[in-house]
C-alpha cells in the first residue's frame, strides 16, 4: 500500500495557550491506489506574535525546556480523541485513524500510558 501526506490543514481546532494561540491541524494521510483518506495525522502549529507560524523544530524544543510539552502533549492527545470519537459516530468517518506524535520527553513520563488510557476512557475515543 503506497501512502502520501498532504500538507494542507483539513481539521483545525484553535485553543489559547502561552499567551498565544496554538492550533491542532491535520494532515490528511491518503491511499494513493484509492486516492481515498484513510486517516489524519495530527500536527501542532504555533504562531509567534507577528501571528507567522513557527516551525515545530523552532517551539517545540522550547516547550521542552519550560515543561510546557506536557500540558501542550495532553491538549494534542485530548483534541484527537475527541475527534476521534466524533469521526466513530458517522459512518462517513467511522473508519478514520489519527495519528499523534509524541515527544521523546512525554512518551518517557511514568504517567503517559495512564493518561493516554484515561483520555480514550474519557472521550470514548476507539484505540
Amino acid at each position: 500500500m503506497n501512502w502520501c501526506c498532504i500538507t494542507s490543514p483539513w481539521w483545525m481546532s484553535p485553543a489559547r495557550s502561552w499567551g498565544l494561540r496554538r492550533w491542532c491541524a491535520g494532515s490528511p494521510q491518503v491511499e494513493i491506489a484509492t486516492n481515498q483518506i484513510t486517516g489524519v495525522e495530527a500536527l501542532v502549529r504555533r504562531r509567534d506574535p507577528q501571528r507567522r507560524l513557527m516551525a515545530p523544530g523552532d517551539f517545540i524544543p522550547m516547550a521542552e525546556q519550560t515543561g510546557l510539552i506536557q500540558p501542550l502533549g495532553h491538549w494534542v492527545l485530548q483534541a484527537a480523541c475527541q475527534q476521534l470519537a466524533l469521526w466513530s459516530i458517522r459512518p462517513a468517518t467511522a473508519g478514520l485513524t489519527l495519528a499523534v506524535n509524541v515527544s521523546a520527553r512525554q512518551f518517557r513520563h511514568p504517567e503517559f500510558v495512564s493518561q493516554v488510557i484515561a483520555l480514550l476512557k474519557d472521550t470514548g475515543a476507539n484505540p
